[in-house]
């Protein structure tokens, strides 16, 4: 289980599948409300969380370039959930979905 903090800042605890995006699992989990606006093709940074526990995971170009682009704050640990794949590695992790607009 994975821990998703929504934009609300209200918690909920999900089942995820392994090698599947952290943005399909929000939609899986109908935690996708105004996330993913662009299909999760890297377009738009409306599925920018916080994901402290990937800072060993390097941003590929294109997802620096989208938040660098489109996020209002961007973090150490900001992450696009359409860039990554959840591993079984990532059981317990806790993502908070950023709400640009507070």
């Amino acid at each position: 289980m994975i821990t998703i903090i929504d934009k609300e800042n209200k918690k909920h605890l999900i089942d995820f599948t392994p090698g599947q995006t952290l943005l399909k699992t929000l939609i899986d989990n109908n935690l996708d409300d105004g996330v993913g606006i662009c299909g999760g093709c890297c377009d738009c940074a409306t599925c920018h969380v916080r994901a402290p526990d990937l800072q060993y995971l390097r941003l590929n170009k294109e997802e620096d370039e989208t938040l660098e682009a489109y996020a209002l704050t961007r973090y150490d640990d900001s992450r696009l959930g359409c860039q990554f794949e959840l591993t079984e590695d990532m059981d317990n992790y806790v993502f908070t979905i950023v709400n640009e607009m507070s």
